[in-house]
């Protein structure tokens, strides 16, 4: 199946970019707002779990924020390739004018 790629740098690179500005955010405010776990939280037949518990909380926690680190950072990839292709296409049309005006 032959589908031709056609992609709107611009819009790619904007709509991205909202999405990292909003992902961004969002760490932020995971970061601030680590997890609270108190021993108070559990019944009776857990209380010997509760620093266990809590650790397990915190890593996923943690977890949570390195995907979506990770996640902006493959975003901001794409935008820099995105930027990378506009110009290089801008280039050849460049020279494809040029050439036809000799």
């Amino acid at each position: 199946m032959n589908v031709p790629l056609n992609v709107d740098p611009a819009g790619l690179r904007a709509q991205l970019g909202d999405a990292v500005e909003q992902r961004r955010a969002l760490i932020e405010e995971l970061v601030a707002r680590q997890p609270d776990f108190p021993a108070t939280a559990v019944g009776p037949g857990f209380v010997g779990h509760v620093t266990a518990l809590r650790e397990a909380m915190a890593q996923l926690h943690q977890t949570t924020i390195a995907h979506m680190e990770h996640r902006v950072g493959a975003w901001v990839e794409i935008m820099e390739l995105a930027h990378a292709v506009e110009e290089t296409d801008g280039s050849n049309a460049a020279a494809f004018g040029q050439r036809g005006n000799q």
